[in-house]
């Protein structure tokens, strides 16, 4: 799944890719926020993350 944010994705489009529901994409997307894993951002009401350097670094 490394793939996943390889490329901004919507929390909508993530919670339908894992077959979960959007708050718990939201929840999970905080915790690798907090680590600086994934940025966030807002285009009017959609919300957009992506996987940071560090993240790729941790990937290899």
């Amino acid at each position: 799944m490394p793939a996943l944010l390889e490329a901004p994705r919507g929390t909508a489009d993530l919670a339908a890719a894992l077959a979960v529901t959007a708050g718990a994409v939201s929840q999970h997307i905080a915790v690798l926020r907090a680590a600086r894993l994934v940025t966030t951002r807002r285009e009017g009401r959609h919300v957009f993350h992506v996987r940071t350097t560090r993240a790729d670094a941790l990937l290899g």
